[in-house]
């Protein structure tokens, strides 16, 4: 991953839904499916203190293409496109502005 690419800015915010929450911000991918596909595993398993590898594959939660599309669509300036879902115990919403938004979930 390029750091020319992806901006991720992380924040501690507690929160009556949330622990911790990850802010991902995509400017441009060569490939997007892998980069929002890595980067959101990767901070899920960063979130959650698991190591990556022992992470279920996120296509088992959603569709990793249709991520992809959403965020390569343009968009007009007054509308976008949010879609949520959980991953081991974390809500991801991504948004066709090119944002990605992880929040660890209180147990």
């Amino acid at each position: 991953m390029s750091n020319d690419m992806i901006r991720s800015e992380s924040q501690s915010t507690p929160s009556d839904d949330s622990l911790n929450q990850t802010t991902i911000s995509f400017d441009e991918t060569d490939d997007p499916a892998s980069e929002i596909v890595l980067s959101i595993v990767e901070h899920v398993a960063d979130l959650t203190d698991e190591d990556v590898t022992e992470l279920p594959p996120l296509y088992d939660s959603v569709n990793p293409g249709a991520l992809a599309d959403l965020m390569s669509t343009p968009q007009s300036d007054d509308r976008s496109v949010d879609v949520s879902f959980r991953y081991q115990g974390c809500r991801v919403t991504v948004s066709s502005v090119g944002d990605v938004t992880i929040e660890e979930e209180l147990q």
